[in-house]
């Protein structure tokens, strides 16, 4: 059984397909059934990184991308985009899959038309609280839709829509607290706070947080995922802390395999709002301070106040994410265990853990 993955960009992206092909992989060796894979699409170096990790092959093809603001980027990216359709679709007649799985994103659109040019069965994913652009143009030409969020299968229609969850790290629920305090060398010596920015950080969430590291570090012991770009400058606050600050402070740049042990730690967590994020926040069952970003037309805000709404996460926009609120609300909620326990055990209603292998039968059932 050949599968194609139409996708790319970032981490949150890729790691979804991970966790598919390894159901995909464990539903061969079940029933006999040979797999190939292959990924067209358009994936930064972190994306790429991912995929060689997984044994995932991959052509990388430019999608174009549709800018909600104007820029000449957007008639530019209409002669790449057209270069990426021809290129994809020389890369899928030679591999001609069975069955094409699309993540969503500006990246996936290649892999999908030319399946849908092909006749092939197409199944795609809307992992966020509200469809973005590229998966509401999708729809029309896929056989399902599988989505995250339950009130977004009203925007595809009943009949061709599964309501699955949404897909993150594979193994995110086998972390070991032990294996994090020895990985991050932690001293368990005050309530952990995990504090993570997406795929490739966040800048923002990063320099308020350093603002504020001395006071912190009074109440919490830090685990900061500061993203590939700013790990020179982390390296550089850490070396201005005093050493009883500094040893309750460890950053690093990105992390794959290692996030499970992260948040097997953490008593909190500050995080972006991507559906990833939220999936790792709900698996892990970890009371949460949402920070979602304010250019993505809305997805991140509106996922992020799905969390509030059920009483699983407190959400702090942008503009009030400033240094004097985020110590207020960690000290708030550290002084209150029981609305933290409250705030764990709500996230379950947004815990998905099958939501990979409910995905990967509909493939194989479709490729039939």
């Amino acid at each position: 059984m050949k599968v194609l993955f139409a996708s790319g960009g970032t981490g949150g992206h890729i790691l979804p397909i991970v966790a598919v092909k390894q159901e995909l992989e464990k539903i061969g060796q079940e029933r006999n059934i040979p797999m190939e894979f292959l990924l067209v699409g358009y994936v930064d170096d972190t994306a790429k990184s991912l995929l060689e990790s997984y044994n995932i092959p991959y052509k990388s093809v430019y999608a174009g991308k549709i800018r909600r603001y104007f820029s000449f980027d957007n008639f530019l990216d209409i002669f790449k985009a057209i270069g990426g359709l021809i290129a994809a679709q020389w890369y899928i007649w030679k591999f001609m899959p069975d069955i094409t799985f699309g993540k969503g994103g500006y990246a996936s659109v290649p892999g999908v038309l030319i399946s849908w040019l092909y006749q092939i069965p197409t199944l795609i994913h809307e992992s966020d609280s509200v469809p973005g652009l590229a998966n509401k143009f999708l729809s029309r030409f896929a056989s399902v839709v599988a989505v995250g969020f339950p009130k977004v299968a009203a925007v595809f229609g009943e009949k061709k829509t599964s309501i699955v969850g949404n897909m993150t790290h594979p193994d995110i629920m086998n972390g070991s607290r032990e294996d994090a305090k020895a990985l991050f060398e932690l001293t368990m010596e005050k309530p952990i706070l995990l504090i993570v920015g997406g795929s490739q950080g966040a800048h923002i969430i990063n320099q308020v947080i350093w603002s504020i590291l001395p006071r912190l570090t009074d109440i919490v012991e830090i685990i900061h995922i500061v993203g590939k770009n700013d790990t020179l400058e982390a390296s550089k606050v850490k070396k201005s802390l005093t050493g009883s600050e500094e040893r309750l402070y460890h950053y690093v740049g990105f992390l794959n395999d290692e996030m499970k042990h992260a948040y097997a730690a953490a008593d909190l967590v500050i995080s972006r709002a991507g559906a990833s994020s939220i999936a790792d926040i709900c698996l892990t069952r970890k009371p949460s301070i949402l920070v979602p970003i304010t250019v993505d037309a809305g997805q991140q805000r509106s996922n992020a106040y799905e969390m509030a709404k059920i009483g699983a996460s407190l959400v702090l926009e942008e503009p009030n994410f400033t240094p004097h609120i985020v110590i207020d609300k960690i000290e708030e909620l550290l002084r209150q265990p029981n609305i933290m326990q409250s705030m764990s055990e709500k996230t379950i209603q947004f815990a998905s853990p099958d939501a990979a292998a409910r995905i990967a039968e509909q493939l194989v059932v479709l490729a039939k």
